[in-house]
């Protein structure tokens, strides 16, 4: 429901800045035991020293913090992937389908755009109807 947007939106985390929502998040949940925040009690010294063989574990320096360090290990190229799967019909089709979310205030999805030099106004209904007949 719209009503619960601005009371949910505070806690929607980014991957372009995931590390400073994670943050924010964690230092906003406290014990009800010992008043001390998920933060200060994980949050600063990252999942553990072991924890999926990340190359910022390194014992004779500080912890390095929940989601503070990239590693190379962890690199998906994702944006590069998406090519393999998408068409510019396609792109267009989930933008229309999903205009509300993309497009909802407290979201504040940037733009992503996979085929930028294709030109939209040649996409017509029967594109549409030709990727819901491939859906099925």
């Amino acid at each position: 429901d719209e009503k619960w947007w601005p009371y949910v939106s505070d806690n929607v985390g980014y991957m372009s800045n995931l590390n400073e929502d994670a943050k924010a998040f964690l230092s906003s949940i406290y014990s009800s035991v010992d008043n001390i925040s998920a933060w200060d009690r994980v949050g600063k010294s990252g999942w553990s020293l072991t924890y999926g063989d990340c190359d910022s574990v390194d014992l004779d320096k500080e912890p390095t913090p929940f989601l503070g360090k990239h590693s190379e290990d962890h690199t998906t190229d994702a944006n590069e992937k998406l090519l393999n799967y998408y068409t510019p019909e396609l792109e267009k089709f989930v933008e229309e389908q999903y205009a509300d979310d993309l497009h909802n205030p407290y979201f504040h999805f940037s733009p992503l755009t996979l085929f930028p030099d294709y030109d939209f106004d040649d996409y017509d209904d029967d594109d549409e109807a030709d990727i819901k007949e491939t859906e099925r």
